[in-house]
């Protein structure tokens, strides 16, 4: 992962909410096929049908919807040995690692009504499988102790017992914040558009109202 240390703070437009309409479903079955085309379809039923329940039943859809998709690294994936996928990617390929199920789970809740203050990306440690990884927390009403949405550990989680990971870096749509070692205190580090396979990511996105040169900006370092 990267950190680009940028020179100066650059404000942070709001995210879209992704939307499929057939101009997507086109494509869809265009680059991917009509399975691929039944699981995007499936993604939308979940995003429109579940806004008015509760927060932590939409964690719970949302992390078993994408947790049934396979696990491939991104260099059997890609070719290559960091890439971010978009959800549409990920759904498209039926294929994805750590990154890609934390992404796509990240932009599911907040089509599904959950205010991005609630969640952030949070790259971490995993000790017990010894290498570094990623998964999504979500911020409740407890401020101090998010529940850990993660495609190895299949139940939702509150992080204090999960003991097996730690934290690096944390971020959504609105900032950046970097753990101070194992402790669970956090400080305001820059903005999310440090993240270059972030910036890269979104970029992609079919639906998104970024602005090419703060992206161009945000990814070459400039």
């Amino acid at each position: 992962m990267c950190i680009l240390l940028l020179a100066s703070l650059l404000a942070w437009p709001a995210l879209s909410v992704i939307t499929i309409d057939a101009v997507i479903i086109s494509s869809v079955e265009d680059q991917y096929g009509d399975k691929a085309v039944k699981r995007v379809v499936n993604w939308d039923e979940l995003m429109l049908e579940n806004r008015e329940i509760s927060d932590e039943d939409k964690l719970k859809r949302a992390n078993r919807f994408f947790n049934k998709i396979r696990y491939r690294t991104d260099w059997d994936h890609w070719g290559m040995e960091d890439y971010w996928a978009t959800p549409l990617e990920m759904l498209g390929t039926n294929h994805g690692d750590c990154e890609d199920y934390t992404i796509a789970k990240y932009f599911t809740l907040l089509a599904m009504g959950i205010p991005d203050e609630h969640l952030r990306i949070t790259y971490v440690n995993a000790t017990e499988i010894g290498q570094a990884h990623m998964v999504l927390t979500y911020y409740g009403e407890s401020k101090t102790d998010p529940l850990v949405l993660d495609n190895i550990e299949y139940w939702i989680q509150p992080a204090s017992r999960r003991s097996d990971l730690e934290p690096v870096y944390s971020f959504n749509g609105a900032g950046l914040w970097m753990s101070q070692e194992r402790s669970r205190s956090e400080f305001y580090a820059n903005g999310a558009q440090q993240i270059e396979q972030w910036a890269a990511m979104l970029n992609r996105l079919p639906v998104n109202n970024m602005d090419p040169d703060f992206l161009f900006a945000a990814t070459s370092g400039e």
